[in-house]
């Protein structure tokens, strides 16, 4: 389902963690697809006891910018990843952080989302405005 939509969405490359559910997936999605995935180091799950909020804010908001300056005039990309580091991106991108908390409890008490949904995000207003943040993508437990 998460194929499909990313599909619907124009995502021409996906970014993934190397850990093993999102490399999967990654690879899941680029077969269905027939797009490109590349394992990205700075992608994998927020190390509690050796990172900071801001350093996982940076390497996300790093991979981010480089894959949006990749891609720029030819589609969309996707990152996959996990619930801390995509938070931390967010938050890093000027998310609401009340909204942020509204998702965060709605799917446990760290993770913006629920495995396999998928964030948006998008310039409001050209090139150099804030970012518009919507939870796109949630999969069907039917």
């Amino acid at each position: 389902m998460l194929a499909v939509f990313l599909e619907s969405e124009g995502v021409c490359k996906l970014y993934h963690s190397p850990f093993a559910r999102a490399a999967k997936t990654a690879q899941i999605i680029s077969a269905i697809n027939r797009i490109p995935c590349v394992e990205e180091s700075r992608l994998v799950e927020w190390r509690m006891q050796e990172e900071t909020e801001i350093q996982v804010r940076r390497r996300m908001k790093a991979i981010f910018d480089q894959s949006l300056a990749e891609v720029a005039g030819i589609g969309s990309i996707g990152l996959v990843s996990h619930g801390g580091p995509i938070g931390a991106l967010l938050q890093e991108l000027g998310i609401d952080p009340n909204e942020l908390a509204v998702y965060r409890t709605r799917f446990d008490t760290t993770n913006p989302l629920p495995p396999a949904a998928a964030w948006q995000v998008e310039r409001k207003d050209g090139k150099n405005s804030s970012w518009n943040f919507s939870l796109k993508f949630i999969p069907s437990l039917t």
